[in-house]
């Protein structure tokens, strides 16, 4: 086992590499004349892929690579990105081109002092090879190898403002079919009252309040929106059947 922390402290010591704000993570970027630069990262801690675009190159028009020398071969890398480019004022104005990290990860917890040497000459060879060889490949010790691509961040906005529409809909094609609803029970049950009430016509009745009843606790529960169209047709039936009562009461 070796300390994860002096491991990516001698490799960026080693390899001319500078430290981001937190001291965490240690990059550097290779260049040659025709050639794609070499952006390198290492780290104790998986990569986050928006913090490649604050990067002096462009990734999508470099080779990236990452080093990570975990603790226990965990890694915390987050792969979401904002891909919208806005403005001083927030409005978007275009988007960020794709780009590709190929990650090695090492558990630490299985390296020695000798394994760490050679992985600090690998990472030393990266500028000569233009590629990261792992030099354990062929070792239960190997990288993890992950190639990392950007997965664009969710619009929370957006999408926000969509769920608010699709609600406000549902609400409206539920008030609706209420209002349908109500019409239809109303005009029905006055032309009931105005007839001599049966026995079988009260109990369609007490059948359509039982329906209503259950309308009203599926609305508290959300679920208004699956039950109206049953709740309609049976509403429908029950009427039709008073309608027939009152035609045999007319005889």
């Amino acid at each position: 086992m070796i300390d994860f922390s002096q491991a990516v402290q001698a490799i960026s010591d080693n390899g001319g590499f500078k430290s981001n704000a937190q001291d965490t993570s240690f990059y550097r970027v290779y260049t040659t004349q025709g050639s794609k630069p070499i952006q390198v990262r290492v780290s104790n801690h998986g990569t986050h892929l928006w913090t490649w675009y604050d990067r002096n190159y462009n990734p999508s028009a470099s080779i990236n690579i990452c080093i990570v020398l975990s603790q226990n071969g965990e890694n915390n890398t987050n792969t979401s990105v904002d891909m919208r480019i806005k403005d001083e004022q927030g409005k978007v104005i275009g988007e960020r081109k794709p780009f590709e990290v190929t990650q090695y990860v090492y558990n630490c917890q299985e390296l020695n002092n000798n394994d760490a040497a050679l992985i600090n000459q690998a990472v030393l060879n990266i500028w000569r090879n233009g590629s990261f060889t792992d030099p354990l490949v062929n070792t239960p010790k190997k990288a993890l190898v992950q190639r990392l691509q950007p997965t664009p961040k969710q619009n929370t906005e957006n999408n926000q403002e969509t769920n608010e529409n699709k609600i406000m809909n549902k609400k409206q094609v539920i008030r609706l079919n209420e209002n349908q609803l109500r019409q239809i029970v109303t005009e029905s049950l006055k032309r009931v009252l105005n007839e001599n009430n049966t026995f079988s016509i009260r109990a369609w009745l007490k059948g359509i309040q039982q329906d209503i009843d259950g309308l009203e606790i599926a609305m508290e529960n959300g679920r208004a929106d699956k039950l109206l169209p049953q709740f309609i047709a049976n509403v429908r039936y029950s009427l039709e059947h008073i309608e027939d009562e009152i035609d045999a009461i007319r005889g």
